[in-house]
């Protein structure tokens, strides 16, 4: 189940990015979508196939702060 939501979310970005460019619209809007829906692979990523959701709560806390603060810093240096 989990690889069927990786496969959507990224065919999901890879729709964001083809319709900005078809529209010559693309911009940061677009980019940060893509950005965030990336992340959310990422924690998918980190959650089940490297079972950190099996692992301690400080862990998944450290995970997901990393993860949060990561994207932020992305975000910001994009708009």
């Amino acid at each position: 189940m989990v690889y069927l939501l990786l496969v959507v979310l990224t065919l999901s970005s890879w729709y964001v990015a083809i319709k900005g460019e078809r529209e010559r619209t693309f911009g940061v809007d677009d980019s940060v979508v893509i950005v965030l829906l990336a992340g959310f692979k990422v924690r998918l990523v980190l959650r089940y196939f490297m079972e950190v959701n099996d692992a301690g709560s400080i862990l998944k806390l450290l995970t997901d702060t990393w993860l949060f603060l990561l994207l932020l810093s992305m975000c910001f240096f994009l708009i």
